[in-house]
């Protein structure tokens, strides 16, 4: 296979695009940190009695647990549907040896 010729001209725009999109992303992060700050301030000063700080580390094992399920079950069937994939290019480009007589 072979590598392709990329022009330091197409790579600034992607480059900047990328830095962009991690920008993006820190930020995004930064506003829920403050947000979930916020939120637990107002329900701390609140008169409901409400203990946030028992269960969290076994809440957040499970949620992990539910998350990397999920990813798996998604890379699975984005390999059966690759193997499907090559299976069906490979049936294309292969000649019909059934017809062949031994």
């Amino acid at each position: 296979m072979e590598k392709p010729n990329i022009d330091i001209q197409e790579i600034l725009p992607l480059l900047s695009a990328q830095d962009m999109r991690i920008d993006y992303n820190f930020n995004t992060i930064i506003n829920l940190s403050i947000l979930i700050e916020f939120l637990y301030n107002k329900l701390n000063e609140s008169d409901l009695k409400i203990d946030l700080d028992s269960g969290f580390e076994e809440f957040q094992k499970e949620r992990l647990e539910e998350i990397q399920k999920s990813i798996s079950e998604i890379d699975a069937e984005a390999v059966k549907g690759q193997a499907k994939d090559l299976e069906e290019q490979l049936k294309a480009e292969m000649p019909d040896l059934s017809n062949i007589k031994l």
